[in-house]
């Protein structure tokens, strides 16, 4: 019998889609939209699925770096030596302790500052505002939260402190207030502003909040606003204090793909590289301007006529970096001299003032000419007061009288290195006389200050290598060198040194030394009460700041906010008065002074040799055969050259990084492809059909993989889309590549490729046209 009925076939047509982004319209980093030449009808139970996916890795290396802009890298830095056989200082008073000269700690390089120098205070307490509020009844610490202060040091430059936030414990709900103190010092017109120290950004008026993260707590303000100022107290200094000499530097990492290796060896140029005629890096720019008073003048008399003798202050002089006078000690400089001339006329008693300002250049003294003054051509001005070679009149000698300025030729001091510092550049004596700069003991004990030696030897502090690597072992990147290598005397090579301390003692002579007894001093010698000690660098350096922070040294090269050395001021004065002459020189006496707090962590904030256990079978250094020895790093032991033991200049304990996002090990092992074809609804994941459980887009999961010069591909497999609903027209296609997380997929090329598959179930009428008509009953 023949049917009358429709007969329906179902067949299936496949229709392959491709959206390749390099004839599609881009909108960044693997996302694009491709416009099909002809669109497609979607009907009803129509299915579409991922066939394939390409995806242009050929550009991206797992082992490489992905630099997408220009890095500006700015650092501030503090630097130190260790208090060892060094023979240009002179130590002070330690408040009557026993005192250990050779104790292998830090003396932070430090500057002082007195009573009312360039308008410095300290700037003492700060209140801040935790974020609240805290679950009711709760124990709660918070603080804990390295904060970074911007500041104006002596001269006017701008410099990040990092500053530890104490722990706080508070069961108050909102948004309790806690007042600390902050102790750093600055100039009176640059207040403190609060610098977070994870993005660089202030904290103050335009962005209020500041968030520790962690178990550390939160800060909502660091610094309470007053009046819509933030407020910080300060004190006019009543005593001295030194603060660390902060120096700055910065350089540019370009743009661009870099292995590990190469990106360290960047970093450690950019650190330590040099221009052809100085050092490139700037440290803190040191006062070349020296003003002083004039005691007076007079002519050259028969020796040279054609110039005049000033005579300043002694104290002035000293404070030159030039040191004590000699003959040829300012020639070249120029001095700029102002004074005021006083006329009088016949007549009624008329003056007449005239303000007069030279600028000269000082010529060489000669023989004959004392100390504290000098020459230059003469000026016949300096000769038209008639009342006396100076003024005397009532009012200018009380305002300083007569004063000159002394500027060095150019090129007479080199700045040096951020990081490598020779003391010949700081030899300013403050307005008491002092020396402006020296090394203090900035640890909780503040035992000892050192000055050195400002007539004849000058002393390197700091290190002369800065070095970052990249340890491929570990995946890690490290600050290797933040320190000066020892060297092993007369051997060549860095060393570690085995030597023995100074010890104060006084009572019967163990060594045949004479007198016997032995008079209260320091000696060397076991009996006597010495230490060995083992001395593992010279000296180094720290930082106070690294920045771009978080996007760079923190999320890219994985550095912890630890690398960057948190201080305060002292605030109990401490009197350092005497001291100890040792090879001659006189020591320094400062009286009613504060020193900095500083905790110098090795492998945490600073490096050293690395010191292992072949190392400690070298002798120390036997100083215990006679009484007398000179206070000397060179100073010859009994056995020569014994306790220096050589090392491979390889070894050190370095700061290492914690794991970066940039290299190494990938956070997972897929991308995702986000492909949107215009529907309301898409399956997503499983074979309900509840609409509830779709999403707009197609999802695919792309393998991580990397190959050179190649491609990452998927294949089929993923869940389909099936259509339900009214007919569409497919007409576009839109892609986005991204990594798991979402974001953008570094260094990806531009030939990315998917291949949409659409399955289209379609039913055939196979019964004959015209159908035959019904059959009679």
């Amino acid at each position: 019998m023949i049917s009358t009925k429709p007969i329906l076939v179902e067949r299936v047509k496949t229709i392959i889609l491709e959206a390749n982004e390099t004839n599609s319209k881009s909108f960044g980093t693997g996302s694009y939209e491709t416009i099909l030449n002809t669109s497609v009808e979607i009907n009803n139970g129509d299915t579409i699925s991922l066939e394939s996916a390409f995806v242009d890795t050929s550009n991206i290396n797992p082992e490489n770096i992905y630099i997408d802009k220009d890095v500006e890298i700015t650092w501030n830095n503090g630097s130190y030596v260790i208090s060892q056989e060094l023979e240009n200082f002179c130590p002070s008073a330690n408040l009557g302790q026993g005192q250990e000269i050779t104790t292998n700690k830090p003396l932070i390089f430090s500057e002082y500052h007195v009573e009312s120098a360039t308008d410095m205070v300290l700037w003492t307490t700060v209140t801040s505002i935790r974020a609240g509020p805290l679950p009711a009844g709760s124990d709660f610490n918070w603080g804990g939260v390295p904060i970074q202060f911007q500041v104006l040091n002596a001269q006017g430059k701008s410099v990040r402190i990092t500053v530890n936030v104490p722990y706080f414990e508070s069961k108050d709900s909102g948004q309790p207030e806690e007042t600390w103190n902050l102790n750093i010092v600055g100039r009176r017109d640059g207040p403190p502003v609060a610098i977070d120290p994870e993005t660089g950004n202030p904290v103050g008026p335009a962005l209020w909040s500041f968030d520790g993260g962690g178990n550390n707590g939160n800060i909502l303000t660091p610094i309470k606003v007053v009046n819509d100022y933030p407020f910080t107290e300060f004190e006019e200094f009543d005593t001295g204090r030194f603060t660390p000499v902060i120096n700055e530097g910065n350089f540019t990492v370009p743009s661009g793909q870099y292995t590990p290796v190469h990106l360290a060896k960047l970093l450690t140029d950019g650190f330590d590289r040099l221009k052809s005629e100085r050092f490139s890096i700037d440290p803190v720019p040191k006062n070349n301007i020296f003003p002083s008073r004039i005691d007076s003048f007079v002519g050259g008399g028969a020796v040279d006529p054609t110039t005049t003798i000033i005579s300043i202050p002694e104290i002035d002089f000293r404070g030159l970096p030039a040191g004590e006078w000699s003959l040829s000690v300012l020639e070249g400089w120029t001095a700029s001299i102002t004074y005021v001339s006083v006329y009088s006329v016949v007549g009624p008693p008329i003056v007449d003032e005239v303000v007069n300002n030279i600028s000269t250049t000082v010529v060489a003294s000669l023989p004959g000419d004392g100390a504290g003054t000098f020459r230059i051509p003469v000026m016949v001005p300096l000769a038209a007061s008639p009342y006396s070679l100076y003024p005397t009149v009532p009012g200018y000698v009380e305002n300083g009288g007569p004063t000159v300025v002394f500027s060095p030729p150019e090129g007479t001091f080199d700045d040096g290195s951020a990081f490598l510092q020779n003391t010949e550049n700081y030899k300013l004596r403050g307005t008491d006389g002092k020396p402006m700069f020296a090394l203090v003991d900035a640890t909780a004990a503040h035992k000892n200050i050192f000055t050195y030696n400002t007539d004849a030897g000058y002393v390197w502090t700091g290190s002369n290598n800065i070095e970052v690597i990249w340890d491929d072992e570990q995946k890690r990147f490290k600050f290797n060198y933040l320190h000066y290598p020892l060297t092993s005397g007369v051997n060549t090579g860095p060393a570690i040194i085995n030597q023995v301390s100074w010890a104060y003692y006084s009572g019967p002579a163990k060594y045949g030394d004479l007198p016997d007894p032995l008079p209260a001093g320091y000696y060397r010698g076991y009996d006597y009460g010495s230490s060995n000690q083992t001395i593992r660098s010279y000296g180094g350096c720290f930082f106070t700041d690294l920045q771009p922070f978080n996007s760079f040294w923190h999320k890219i090269l994985g550095f912890e906010t630890s690398v960057l050395v948190a201080y305060t001021q002292g605030t109990i004065p401490k009197g350092f008065v005497g001291g100890i002459v040792t090879s001659g020189i006189t020591p320094t006496e400062y009286t009613n002074v504060t020193l900095p707090r500083l905790d110098l962590t090795v492998g945490t904030n600073i490096t050293e040799q690395l010191l292992v256990l072949g190392d400690l079978t070298g002798k120390p250094l036997d100083y215990t055969g006679s009484s007398v020895v000179t206070f000397s790093r060179s100073a010859a032991p009994n056995v020569a050259d014994e306790g220096r033991v050589g090392v491979s200049a390889d070894d050190t304990r370095p700061i290492t990084a914690s794991q970066g996002e940039a290299v190494g090990i990938q956070s997972s092992g897929y991308y995702i492809a986000d492909i949107d074809i215009g529907t309301s609804y898409n399956e997503n994941i499983g074979s309900d059909t509840i609409q509830s459980s779709y999403s707009r887009n197609i999802r695919a999961i792309i393998n991580r993989y990397y190959s050179a010069n190649s491609y990452t591909s998927s294949a089929g497999n993923n869940i389909s889309y099936i259509h339900y609903g009214n007919s569409f027209q497919l007409s576009n296609i839109k892609v986005r590549l991204t990594n798991s997380d979402g974001s953008a997929i570094k260094d990806l090329g531009t030939d990315n490729s998917i291949f949409l598959k659409v399955v289209k179930q379609q039913q055939i009428n196979i019964a004959p046209d015209p159908m035959p008509p019904p059959p009679k009953n």
